[in-house]
């Protein structure tokens, strides 16, 4: 898979337009109208370089608000998939949560990965992304087969770290309701040892080292907006040989993860993050 970070500038009065255009894009997993240089940010995958190029070419810089575009391609992801801890839940409740499900528990190194999944993997996946609590007989019904391998497919998906199941909470009601994005950089030798450090922090939600002028784009989570000069503090603390070259906000979130919001922030709908082309009926 190749993806990239997307910065887009609009013309006066389109970037709701665009941004609606944008959600409704099964590649485009992210789409936030931001403060700074562009309007709108997206994150963007597609199965590789070429199908990255026609999007652009075909597809993005044909929206009639679309006035630039500065693409960064994801070079490295670091840091867990899973999301931080927000400190929401009382012990005895994370507890209990953990007992439901003994598996998300465990510890360890995932498996190797078997390489890029197959069509049969890639519907498991598309059907997972719109409900996470189908049953293996209503997988194996959608994607057109049997019980048994759908299991074991989903097994060894997880095992390998291909799958993985997590909890979104809308943004306002988390506690951390700001999303910020830090353009950083760091000599290229300190790049996995920077990103392994600041991913640990609880404001992070994502490092990816791109190409373009800064090498790291970090996005956090925040409670107030306030808290953006201290979290660029702690960023450089735990990197020191981290320089933070520009920041931005998130006036609105239009869609983040493949999930649709609306302007209150709440879920309106779902868009299957199809990066291949195909249906999970298919």
């Amino acid at each position: 898979m190749t993806s990239a970070w997307i910065r887009i500038e609009c013309a006066a009065g389109t970037v709701l337009d665009t941004a609606a255009a944008l959600v409704g894009d099964p590649g485009v997993l992210t789409v936030q109208h931001i403060t700074g240089g562009a309007d709108l940010v997206a994150f963007l995958a597609c199965p590789d370089a070429t199908a990255l190029d026609r999007y652009l070419v075909e597809r993005l810089h044909r929206l009639p608000g679309v006035r630039a575009t500065r693409t960064h391609v994801v070079t490295g992801v670091y840091g867990s998939a899973h999301p931080p801890p927000l400190n929401q839940l009382t012990p005895q409740q994370l507890r209990r949560v953990r007992e439901l499900h003994p598996r998300a528990a465990r510890s360890g190194r995932a498996a190797p990965p078997s390489g890029p999944p197959d069509a049969l993997d890639q519907r498991l996946l598309l059907a997972l992304g719109a409900d996470g609590r189908a049953g293996v007989a209503a997988l194996a019904k959608q994607v057109g087969s049997s019980e048994s391998t759908v299991r074991r497919r989903l097994t060894r998906m997880e095992a390998t770290g291909a799958l993985l199941f997590r909890t979104e909470v809308a943004p306002h009601t988390s506690g951390r309701p700001v999303w910020c994005l830090v353009c950083a950089e760091v000599p290229p030798e300190q790049v996995a040892s920077a990103a392994a450090s600041i991913a640990r922090l609880r404001e992070t939600r994502t490092v990816t080292a791109v190409t373009g002028p800064h090498n790291l784009f970090i996005s956090g989570r925040l409670g107030r907006v306030e808290q953006l000069p201290e979290y660029t503090q702690k960023l450089t603390h735990k990197a020191p040989g981290l320089r933070v070259a520009d920041t931005v906000l998130a006036l609105r979130v239009h869609k983040v993860n493949a999930h649709v919001l609306g302007a209150d922030g709440l879920r309106e709908g779902f868009v299957p993050p199809d990066i291949w082309g195909i249906s999970p009926a298919a």
